[in-house]
């Protein structure tokens, strides 16, 4: 429910006076969207679990007549629960396989891409350099030394320098949080790429209810009005929304203008093998 997406909590004084109500709202913000990469993963998952995949990975064989050993007593939930499924056409089946084999893909490289990326280093940048800060004030050094002319300065080490006092370490971690919103896709500026991705997460969670209606798992009433069970429907607007999101992406990476290709990550991450740049946006 919502609550569960709703962060509750006033840090005491002086912490106040960096998580400040609209930092918690940012964070809000990226954890929601955290959630519905979960949860579209957790849709897939189910799918895989049902018995309509069942039935195509087993071809409708029972465990027994197999030839598996070692049976359990889940494996005898598997033999009696394969003839119950709605038999469904061949075209279908195949679309249904395509959008699992590329919603699998499409949810597994954008949550890659957000931890380790979006926010993982964004904010290793940002716990490196309080570390340095503290490093540095236990050894009486202040903000450090002068650096050796001709000597690079790191991203790490103009951060720290910046954290001065409390005023600094609040306009430094504004603008982590900022920085891990736009690359989250959760900024006001990056709302129409963030619509892609929940138009395809969307796609897979009523993929996962087509597939368990059908299986007897939910009732009918679990479908979204104007879906009508179609699965191949359901392919052609994954296929093309992704289409349009590695398009939308090459765009951005291009035009990146602070150097930190985290666009062309996230490509890679959804598209790494460049099937999608190749094929481009398909017309329904």
């Amino acid at each position: 429910g919502k609550e569960h997406l709703t962060i509750r909590y006033t840090p005491p004084s002086p912490h106040s006076l960096i998580l400040t109500p609209s930092i918690m709202q940012s964070y809000e913000e990226i954890f929601r969207f955290l959630v519905l990469l979960i949860q579209t993963e957790s849709s897939l998952k189910r799918v895989i679990r049902s018995s309509w995949w069942r039935n195509v990975r087993y071809g409708g064989r029972n465990w027994r007549s197999s030839g598996r050993r070692g049976r359990t007593a889940q494996n005898d939930y598997f033999e009696e629960s394969l003839y119950g499924v709605e038999e469904w056409d061949p075209e279908e089946t195949k679309a249904g396989l395509r959008l699992l084999r590329f919603g699998r893909g499409f949810v597994g490289g954008v949550m890659r891409y957000v931890f380790e990326t979006g926010v993982g280093e964004v904010w290793e940048g940002f716990r490196e350099a309080l570390d340095l800060v503290a490093v540095r004030i236990r050894d009486g050094d202040g903000q450090g030394k002068s650096k050796v002319r001709g000597e690079v300065e790191t991203e790490v080490e103009k951060i720290a320098k910046s954290v001065t006092d409390l005023e600094g370490l609040y306009r430094t971690h504004v603008g982590v949080v900022d920085e891990m919103r736009r690359r989250v896709l959760v900024g006001r500026q990056m709302e129409p790429v963030r619509k892609i991705v929940e138009g395809l997460c969307e796609i897979c969670g009523e993929f996962e209810r087509v597939v368990r209606v059908r299986c007897g798992e939910l009732p009918k009433g679990g479908l979204r009005s104007g879906t009508g069970g179609g699965v191949g429907d359901l392919c052609a607007r994954f296929e093309q929304g992704m289409g349009m999101l590695v398009k939308v992406l090459v765009g951005l990476e291009e035009r990146d203008e602070q150097g930190n290709e985290c666009w062309g990550k996230m490509r890679d991450a959804v598209d790494g093998n460049g099937f999608w740049e190749r094929r481009g946006v398909s017309v329904l």
